[in-house]
């Protein structure tokens, strides 16, 4: 698929999604995260916070 399919699919431009998929931005709305998660076969896992400790995860990585 191409990022202009992509787009399309996500309903933005093809230099917006370009701009998301390569640069940190604040944005994205959840629809559209959601749909781009979708469209690129990912799972959005949510856990809660203390869950992290138990999974090994290193202090100095961000929250998100």
């Amino acid at each position: 698929m191409t990022q202009a399919e992509a787009a399309a699919y996500l309903g933005v431009g093809q230099p917006r999604l370009s701009l998301l998929e390569t640069t940190a931005t604040d944005s994205l709305s959840l629809d559209q995260m959601l749909a781009l998660f979708a469209l690129y076969g990912l799972e959005l896992q949510v856990h809660p916070r203390d869950a992290r400790s138990h999974q090994g995860a290193a202090d100095d990585q961000p929250e998100w």
